[in-house]
């Protein structure tokens, strides 16, 4: 074997090594880096708690998006209870009656943790469940009007509007009987339940 063969031999022999080494440190880094197996499993996730809106100010007004010059929905009143979805830069976004995203400046309520129950008198119940239906039929019955459906291109706009004024008509219905509307679920499955629903 003359000279320059040696040097190829004593060449990749270095490479080997290298290689050899190079695997070898890559797999130890990675065992210390990776933790072990019981703490690689993912803990089962905690329920998500709910959290509710509560307005402080004497009069808020819900809007349709969040900015100032954004439609105004209703005006809510001190303590009333909404349920709130979460957070943008100065504003907070909650669900009203018709389950769209409202929102209401930061400044005008406060998160809680809990909301107010249904009141327990049935008959303030029923009165309420009324109440409620007769402002959901006005919602349905102006957004009728203005767009009507058999109208072509009019169903999404008359699904917006109708949704608006759900809000509108129905946060008065739930303020009038100390029903936070946190809790609207919570009373349509209760009107349902005890058919109280008035008569078309």
């Amino acid at each position: 074997m003359d000279q320059d063969d040696r040097g190829v031999v004593i060449l990749l022999s270095v490479i080997a090594v290298a290689l050899l080494l190079y695997v070898f440190t890559a797999d130890y880094r990675a065992g210390l880096r990776s933790p072990p197996a019981a703490a690689q499993a993912a803990p089962p996730s905690a329920p998500v708690q709910r959290m509710y809106l509560r307005i402080t100010a004497s009069a808020a007004t819900i809007r349709l998006g969040a900015s100032s010059t954004s439609r105004r929905v209703v005006t809510a009143r001190q303590d009333d209870v909404f349920t709130l979805d979460g957070r943008e830069p100065g504003w907070y976004r909650m669900f009203v009656a018709s389950g769209e995203y409202r929102y209401v400046s930061d400044t005008l309520a406060q998160p809680v943790a809990t909301t107010p129950p249904l009141p327990s008198d049935p008959t303030v119940l029923q009165r309420a469940c009324f109440a409620d239906v007769y402002a959901q039929d006005r919602a349905q019955a102006e957004a009728e009007q203005r767009f009507p459906e058999e109208v072509a291109g009019n169903m999404d706009a008359y699904i917006d509007l109708e949704r608006l004024l759900d809000d509108r008509y129905e946060v008065p219905v739930f303020e009038r009987y100390h029903i936070p509307m946190a809790q609207h679920p919570a009373l349509t499955a209760t009107c349902a339940q005890n058919n109280w629903i008035p008569a078309r």
